[in-house]
């Protein structure tokens, strides 16, 4: 009953990957569609704490390795065209475009993990978010996936001190 009185919602599915295409406006500010997966990590936790701040209860990112794919590709190809452009060996491009993407891939899911877990909103609650992930249909969603899941094995801090962070909640599928 509250939640009517307030006009808060309580609990959603955010449809996150339509937000991102084309581009979105949060608080007055204009967001571009990502063209890297750093950029488009960054802008789901923007999304995710803007939302959280605004109900309470958790809320859901449906197949977030489908979401985040696109913009995994476009980094992997980024890449791919930079060590073109030094004359590297068309193996070798595939190799490196692939080491870099996904080591930028995992760097952003870590401030990803990070963020969830470090910026509370003004009612000194953190958002409760879970992402479900795995089904995958192509390399691309299968290298979110398993970047998501190593993320949270490896933990978050200072080596011999590591934990796990609580959000997201991962439903792997």
């Amino acid at each position: 009953l509250s939640d009517l009185l307030l006009r808060q919602f309580n609990c959603c599915i955010a449809d996150i990957g339509n937000i991102l295409k084309g581009g979105f406006e949060l608080e007055n500010i204009f967001y571009t569609e990502p063209k890297r997966i750093k950029t488009a990590v960054g802008q789901v936790g923007d999304i995710i704490q803007q939302i959280s701040g605004q109900h309470f209860g958790g809320h859901s990112v449906g197949n977030i390795d489908k979401i985040l794919a696109p913009y995994y590709k476009m980094t992997y190809d980024l890449f791919y065209e930079k060590f073109k452009q030094v004359g590297a060996s068309e193996e070798d491009c595939v190799f490196y475009a692939r080491k870099e993407s996904y080591d930028e891939l995992k760097q952003s899911l870590q401030g990803f993990e990070i963020k969830l877990n470090t910026i509370g909103s003004s009612r000194g609650s953190y958002p409760f978010v879970t992402t479900s992930f795995g089904d995958c249909d192509n390399d691309w969603e299968f290298d979110v996936a398993r970047a998501m899941l190593e993320v949270r094995l490896e933990g978050h801090g200072k080596k011999g001190f590591k934990k796990r962070l609580i959000f997201p909640k991962l439903i792997f599928l």
